[in-house]
Order: structure tokens, then C-alpha cells, then sequence
């Protein structure tokens, strides 16, 4: 951490203090966020950093040290995707065993709360970014000697798994676009970007592309490009959760709370797991994580993404 970013934090730490007195307010004004949060322009997500910052500690708890780890914490997430293996907090009694992870908003915010506060809920989702996190790796499934856990999560995937089309880069950013082919790369997929081909040689290359990509899938054994290590590690940090007593809770899409579960057995099936889609509330790995949860016998508790925010603050421990 530089000099000047310790020097011009500290400054701010006397006011950042002031702000304090609203850890008396949090009660009102988080409940007010959600219901009013959208007609003020203003998401939760920016009442919860505001939270993260002067409130979630108490006015005797707040030092310098704590709050440079979370403006350090900001400082080196923003604007990049940074791998995260899960974390089981000791001092904690609660942990979020599935997320959705199109709410980006809130996986942010609670991953940077989980990091940087030892009382922050405990959160066994994992997110990897790139071959040394775990993409595109796959553990053995010790259930099933000789396989990875790939064949009771998807069964045998399609070729179309292997490949990656690009059919207009200037509708995205360059950085949505450099993530697309890093992560092609760490998965073994074919990446192909349109640039400039006439009609008749984007059908070409297209086709060449998908021979390829059912060679490569061949090749892998029908396995899921993106490996399983994602589960393997998942699975790590919930029975070390269980193991600590803490109670597990499942986060649904906004309005789609206990819709788009499967039992573990149909989770290979296509025609069942497009059906779960449909209406479901549930993410894909989210799917699996449930599924995995219920055929254990694991209790949880769901809620609704919605109540997200509410959620943390009401279940971070007093230590």
C-alpha cells in the first residue's frame, strides 16, 4: 500500500468517525434503501458500501487499520475480476452456501465483506478466474472412482460447450471482450472473433470452428470445459461450515424463492434441467449446490436476493 494512500485514508478517518451515529439509524434507513432505493436512482449496494465504510463497526471498534484494509480491499477489486476460494469465518454462526451470480452487485459486496471482517456471515460460494484459481480443472469424484465430478453434474456436455463466438466485438467493452478470450484460453475453447469477414467467410470460419470444438470435447471425454474444481472447493467450504455448526442459507432470484430445485439424481438429465430453467430461481452451479445440499440431508434456510443486504447486517456478529 503506497504512502499517499495510507496518508490521505488517514485523513478521512476522523471523518469517516462522524458517520458512526448512523449504526443507531441502520434499523431504518436499510429497509427504507430497498423499498426506495430504485425511485432515488440510488441502488442498495451504495447504502451497504456506506455501511461497510462508517457504520458496521461501532464507534469504539473503527481504527485506521481496519479501514485501510477495506479501502485497500476496494482499491484492488475495482474494475477487475478477482478469483475467490470461499471463507469460512471462525467467529461466525451463519454461511451462504449458494448465491446467485448474476446479481453482481451483491456478490461484490459480500465477498468484500467476508474478507475484510472476521464477523462478516461466512460464504462457501467460490468464483474462479483463471487456470492457477481452478478453471478448467477437474477433481476426482470419489464416489465414482475414474471420474471427475463432472458426469453427475452434467453428464456428457455438448461440443457446443467448447467454443466461443464472437459475432459483433464492438457490442461489447474491451474488457468484456479480453475476459471472453482469457477465458477460452484457461477453458481449452475455441475462440473465434469476427473481424471484418465477408458473409460467406464467417460461415466458413464458423464451421471449422465447431469441427474443432467436437474434436476437443471428444477428446476431454464429454467433460465440462470449465472444469469441477469449482465444486470440489464449494463442497470443502460448506462441510467445514457444518462442521463448525454454522447455519447455511441459500439466496433465489428476486421473486423465485424454492423454484428451479432437482434432485441430485436428474441433474445430468437435459430434459429435467431445462425444464428447472424455465421458471426457475436458481443459477446453473446453484443448481448443483442445492441439489447436493438436500440429497446430504443439509438443512437451509432461503431467501429471497431482495432481502440481501438487510440480510448481512443483520447477521454479522458482535465480537
Amino acid at each position: 500500500m503506497s504512502n499517499k494512500f495510507v496518508n490521505t485514508a488517514s485523513r478521512v478517518v476522523w471523518f469517516l468517525r462522524l458517520g458512526a451515529f448512523l449504526t443507531l439509524a441502520d434499523a431504518i434507513y436499510l429497509p427504507l434503501a430497498e423499498n426506495f432505493g430504485n425511485k432515488l436512482g440510488l441502488s442498495p449496494g451504495v447504502f451497504l458500501t456506506l455501511d461497510n465504510s462508517m457504520v458496521l463497526a461501532t464507534l469504539d471498534t473503527l481504527d485506521q487499520g481496519k479501514l485501510l484494509e477495506e479501502l485497500e480491499h476496494m482499491g484492488r477489486t475495482q474494475g477487475k475480476r478477482i478469483a475467490f476460494p470461499g471463507r469460512v469465518n471462525y467467529d461466525s454462526q451463519h454461511c451462504i452456501v449458494s448465491f446467485p451470480g448474476k446479481y453482481s452487485e451483491e456478490w461484490d459486496a459480500a465477498v468484500r465483506m467476508v474478507e475484510v471482517r472476521s464477523s462478516a456471515c461466512s460464504l462457501a460460494c467460490v468464483f474462479l478466474t483463471d487456470p492457477d484459481s481452478g478453471l478448467g480443472v477437474h477433481e476426482d469424484n470419489p464416489e465414482e472412482p475414474g471420474n471427475c465430478w463432472c458426469k453427475a453434474l452434467y453428464g456428457q456436455v455438448p461440443a457446443a460447450t467448447y467454443i466461443t463466438i464472437v459475432e459483433d466485438p464492438m457490442a461489447l467493452s474491451a474488457e468484456d471482450l479480453r475476459f471472453k478470450e482469457s477465458d477460452a484460453a484457461a477453458m481449452g475453447q475455441i475462440f473465434l472473433k469476427r473481424e471484418g469477414q465477408s458473409d460467406e467467410q464467417w460461415a466458413e470460419a464458423k464451421e471449422a470452428a465447431q469441427t474443432a470444438a467436437r474434436a476437443k470435447c471428444e477428446e476431454n471425454r464429454g467433460r465440462a470445459p470449465w472444469g469441477c474444481r469449482w465444486f470440489h472447493d464449494w463442497k470443502r467450504n460448506v462441510d467445514e461450515a457444518v462442521a463448525r455448526g454454522q447455519t447455511l442459507h441459500v439466496f433465489y432470484f428476486e421473486g423465485r424463492v424454492g423454484c428451479g430445485k432437482l434432485p441430485w439424481q436428474e441433474l445430468s438429465n437435459e430434459t429435467s434441467v431445462k425444464k428447472a430453467r424455465e421458471n426457475g430461481g436458481l443459477g446453473a452451479s446453484q443448481t448443483a449446490e442445492v441439489a447436493y445440499l438436500e440429497r446430504c440431508g443439509c438443512a437451509f434456510q432461503e431467501h429471497d436476493v431482495k432481502v440481501f443486504y438487510r440480510f448481512m447486517e443483520e447477521h454479522k456478529t458482535n465480537i
